[in-house]
């Protein structure tokens, strides 16, 4: 199976209309398997660890009750389960609205324990309806996860067209 190069140090995302800094340790999962248009993937081959961009829909609740909502939806499995303990809330210094958490990871399958550490941010895009999730999980549960601050904070919106355009196609109509 052959991964797809990441590009460094500064990766494009969604064809070019978002950036970040994308460690050289991870790997591009779409190069061996398809995900959604609405999602970017990254895995450490070596460790399991990932990194992953979601654009969701805007959930009409308030920022912090929507990252909640998302992250107890990542936990969902029918054959897994799968625990967050510990959740602590921070925010990182961004031109974009945004909450974090960080928080211990339990997964429980066939009787097997899997304990890591689950890195989620919100960015909140509340004039395009958007929600932009990055997260990462890393199975060192001891390891201050670098990776995922740099992508964060590193990360940019280089063409907003990619929200809702149609949208921004009212919003011009309505200025001219």
């Amino acid at each position: 199976m052959q991964f797809g190069v990441v590009e460094q140090p500064i990766h494009q995302l969604f064809g070019g209309a978002m950036q970040s800094h994308i460690d050289a340790s991870l790997c591009d999962i779409s190069t061996v398997r398809p995900l959604p248009d609405t999602q970017e993937q990254f895995i450490n081959r070596n460790n399991g660890y990932t990194l992953t961009f979601d654009i969701m829909y805007m959930l009409d609740k308030d920022i912090k009750s929507s990252l909640d909502t998302y992250a107890h939806d990542l936990t969902l499995h029918p054959q897994i389960k799968m625990t967050l303990n510990n959740i602590q809330y921070s925010e990182f210094k961004l031109e974009y609205e945004n909450i974090a958490l960080t928080c211990q990871h339990q997964t429980v399958y066939q009787n097997k324990v899997k304990n890591n550490v689950l890195s989620l941010v919100l960015l909140r895009l509340k004039q395009y309806r958007t929600d932009l999730l990055i997260y990462s999980l890393n199975p060192n549960v001891n390891d201050n996860d670098v990776i995922f601050k740099d992508a964060v904070e590193s990360f940019l919106i280089n063409d907003y067209t990619i929200f809702a355009p149609e949208v921004i196609e009212t919003q011009n109509q309505v200025e001219q």
